[in-house]
């Protein structure tokens, strides 16, 4: 076989992968996205960073609760090369200290049910997160109601 040819069956090889690839990537989509039907609305493609071009895979904005699939993990994908998982990294760090949740799952643990099960730990989470904060407004406005029930009537006395 001359260089030539081999190069020609390389660079054929890599379009069937690639395209190969690329089905792969849209059926798993389509099962995220069925399982994800539980779940409150979410945005896809979410920015969360002011500073950089940060996205999520899903986000729920409203409850601070994030999603990254990871694909290609077994095959050498970005995700588990030096740099891409350096970067990820920097990326999920920032957005724990911005407030996040983030659940990353890869697509065996979407097919296993893992990614479902961490979801709903997480609005748990959230839900029960939320709950001091109410309590904690709640008398906060008490607290606001009695101080100005309390000036009209020591203004009314004066």
């Amino acid at each position: 076989m001359r260089l030539k040819d081999y190069h020609a069956l390389r660079a054929m090889e890599k379009s069937k992968r690639s395209s190969r690839s690329k089905k792969q990537a849209k059926i798993l989509k389509y099962e995220v996205d069925a399982l994800l039907r539980e779940f409150p609305w979410h945005e896809e493609e979410v920015r969360f960073h002011d500073k950089r071009r940060w996205r999520f895979d899903y986000a729920w904005p409203d409850s601070f609760v994030a999603l990254e699939i990871h694909g290609g993990v077994f095959s050498k994908g970005r995700h588990t090369r030096g740099k891409g998982f350096t970067e990820d990294r920097v990326k999920m760090n920032s957005a724990q200290l911005l407030g996040w949740i983030v659940i990353e799952a890869t697509t065996d643990q979407v097919k296993q049910g893992l990614m479902v099960t961490w979801l709903r730990q997480a609005f748990k989470l959230r839900k029960e997160q939320e709950k001091p904060h109410k309590e904690r407004l709640k008398h906060g406005l008490m607290v606001y109601w009695l101080r100005q029930t309390y000036k009209s009537e020591k203004e009314k006395v004066a």
